[in-house]
């Protein structure tokens, strides 16, 4: 099979897994999934496709892969775009502070190459890929949204950039248009006077979701992923836990990632039973590391 088709390939993969996450994810909003999809060619050496959509004349999310960021492979990008300045505008006056865009780009950051498709003139190294984008060209096409630095050369890429996605999509759809509350591991915004953080349902919060997937799912007390544990199984297990207990916390309090940590089950319930002060974490790193060099 030749990169082309390949690529193509990935990016249909892609677009349903992600297509099916925020139809589980969004379910009861006015968030509309496309029935259909559509992968489409464009100007930049690659393809895109529009998984959803946020009602008429709003923005739409799309998910793209081609050689924008990169001359030399292709590279996914996940975003909103809309014809119109303003709906996007509303959107990321919306987002989390964390989640608004850091960079910009417009029509004298892009030229044509001797391929015959438009790309970058200055490549992305990895900071930029790490970068939230907010992108005006000709003044009709607007977009919010973010690199993948990751090579789209294998399904595993494939996964983390839906994983990734989904749960940028999420928080951000969340500040913008909360819906119906449904009680889970971590509520991005919680009322710390409720004890109960049980989940009533399998799929844990966006905000969960985003401190694991930027820690790797690898517990940053031991050091531990369950994925290196038990193969297939264990891919994209882990628990994420609160720097401050929420039995100390009262009022509306909201969570950003940094309030959250990656663990393991065990050293989950380790922290429990200690202090419940930030220090915690360091503290019982300390321990696991004493006891894992006495026990050599």
């Amino acid at each position: 099979m030749n990169s082309n088709r390949r690529d193509k390939k990935l990016l249909r993969i892609a677009a349903e897994a992600l297509r099916d996450e925020l139809r589980a994810a969004c379910e009861g909003t006015s968030i509309s999934p496309v029935s259909r999809l559509k992968i489409r060619t464009n100007y930049v050496g690659g393809w895109f496709c529009a998984v959803a959509g946020l009602g008429r004349a709003q923005p739409r999310i799309e998910i793209w892969l081609d050689h924008y960021p990169s001359r030399t492979s292709r590279r996914f990008y996940y975003g909103f775009y809309c014809s119109r300045r303003a709906p996007i505008k509303r959107l990321i006056g919306s987002a989390p502070s964390y989640l608004k865009p850091n960079k910009e780009l417009f029509n004298d950051d892009f030229e044509k190459v001797k391929s015959g498709f438009w790309s970058l003139k200055h490549s992305f190294d990895l900071r930029d890929y790490a970068a939230r984008y907010y992108e005006e060209y000709y003044e009709r096409y607007f977009f919010f949204g973010v690199y993948d630095s990751q090579k789209a050369d294998r399904p595993k890429a494939v996964r983390s950039v839906v994983r990734k996605a989904a749960n940028f999509f999420e928080e951000i759809l969340t500040s913008v248009k909360p819906s119906a509350p449904v009680y889970s591991d971590f509520p991005r915004i919680e009322n710390r006077k409720i004890v109960s953080t049980h989940i009533s349902r399998e799929r844990s919060s966006a905000l969960s979701r985003l401190c694991k997937a930027r820690d790797d799912f690898r517990c940053q007390v031991c050091g531990m992923k369950f994925e290196e544990v038990y193969g297939e199984l264990g891919e994209e297990f882990a628990e994420a836990h609160h720097l401050k207990p929420l039995s100390q916390l009262s009022g509306k309090v909201e969570n950003k990632p940094k309030d959250l940590i990656t663990v393991c089950a065990n050293c989950h319930r380790m922290l429990h039973q200690m202090d419940g002060k930030p220090k915690d974490v360091a503290r019982l790193r300390a321990v696991f590391l004493k006891h894992k060099k006495r026990n050599r």
